[in-house]
C-alpha cells in the first residue's frame, strides 16, 4: 500500500513540530477548519485568515472566576437584582469583587470541556446559536445543549481562553474594551491576547 506525502515548511511546520503528529483528518469548523495533532490543535478561521495552535486544558471542578487578559476585569452577569436572574441577562466586565455574579461553578463534561453555572442566578454561561462574530454571551436556564459547552485553552502569553465549543471561538470583551460594564462576546481567535479565562 502506497500512502502519498507531501512537505510541510515554514509557520505550519514549526507548529506541527510542537504539537507531535496528526490523530485525525480535518475537520470543518462552521468558520473555518480544523486540525487534531498528538498534542494540541490548528485552527484556520476563513474570516480572519488567521491559524492558531492550542492545546485544551484540564481544569478542576470547583467555583472560579473569569478574567479579562486585557485590564483584568472579571466576567459577571449584567444587571441588577432580577434583570441578573433572567434567561439571556447579557455578561460584562466588572471590578473583581468576588460577588456571586462573577462566581462560575465548573462541572466537567468529559473530554476537556465544561459547563460554567453562575452562583447568583444558577443558570449556565450560553452561546446564541449563531456563529458570527460578536455574538453575545449570555446566560441560560441550564440545558444539555452544545452551546453550552466551553472550553479552557492555551493561549501564547501563558493565559487560557475560554473557548464555546459550538463556534469554536473565543470570549472576547467587545471592541477589546477594558472598562466596566464592556459586554463580552465570542470572536475568532486572533491570538491577539485580549482573551477571557480563569482568574489566577
Amino acid at each position: 500500500m502506497t500512502v502519498p506525502a507531501c512537505s510541510v515548511y515554514g509557520n505550519i511546520r514549526s507548529k506541527w513540530d510542537s504539537l507531535g503528529y496528526p490523530t485525525a483528518d480535518e475537520l470543518l469548523l462552521p468558520k473555518g477548519r480544523r486540525n487534531f495533532f498528538q498534542n494540541g490543535r490548528i485552527d484556520w478561521s476563513n474570516e480572519s485568515g488567521s491559524t492558531i495552535d492550542y492545546k485544551t486544558v484540564t481544569m478542576t471542578p470547583g467555583s472560579i472566576e473569569l478574567k479579562n487578559a486585557n485590564g483584568g476585569r472579571c466576567i459577571q452577569v449584567a444587571g441588577v437584582g432580577q434583570d441578573a436572574l433572567r434567561d439571556g441577562a447579557g455578561t460584562e466586565l466588572w471590578d473583581c469583587v468576588a460577588g456571586a455574579k462573577q462566581v462560575w461553578k465548573l462541572t466537567p463534561l468529559g473530554d476537556n470541556k465544561y459547563n460554567l453555572k453562575n452562583q447568583n442566578s444558577g443558570k449556565c454561561l450560553d452561546l446564541a446559536p449563531n456563529y458570527n462574530n460578536g455574538t453575545p454571551i449570555t446566560q441560560y436556564t441550564c440545558h444539555s445543549g452544545v452551546n453550552q459547552h466551553w472550553e479552557f485553552t492555551t493561549v501564547a502569553n501563558g493565559t487560557l481562553a475560554l473557548r464555546s465549543v459550538y463556534s469554536a471561538k473565543i470570549a472576547e470583551a467587545l471592541g477589546n474594551g477594558t472598562a466596566n460594564a464592556t459586554p463580552t462576546a465570542q470572536w475568532a481567535d486572533l491570538g491577539n491576547l485580549t482573551n477571557a479565562g480563569p482568574a489566577s
